[in-house]
């Protein structure tokens, strides 16, 4: 399946307007996983949290890459959305987030929600 969505969207090319409204985001060492649906997510890092999709901001004078920003009751997310080849897929995702007072990115791959 993700070898079709792949060869499907490669082919066709995506302004960032198309990006799916749901999406699974996710990656390892450190393992971590945003699962986007509509205007919320779930953001599993360290923790489990609900988060609130507040803005989404392409880049200034292209269509990629695209900032989702997530705001929740006790978390927040930033999740960069790139074209780009990503293990195979399409999508490439960038999460900028903090645990305490320590900043942190996380790298991994976007899909359409499985």
């Amino acid at each position: 399946m993700r070898t079709l969505l792949a060869f499907f969207l490669l082919c066709t090319p995506l302004a960032a307007q198309d990006l799916p409204s749901d999406l699974l985001c996710e990656g390892s060492s450190p393992d971590w996983s945003l699962t986007v649906s509509g205007d919320t997510a779930v953001f599993d890092f360290q923790r489990e949290s609900q988060l609130s999709l507040m803005l989404t901001t392409p880049a200034e004078g292209r269509d990629w890459p695209v900032a989702l920003t997530f705001i929740g009751r006790g978390d927040s997310a930033i999740l960069m959305v790139d074209q780009g080849t990503c293990e195979g897929e399409s999508l490439n995702a960038s999460v900028l987030t903090q645990r305490g007072e320590t900043p942190l990115l996380l790298v991994g791959c976007c899909y359409r929600d499985r």
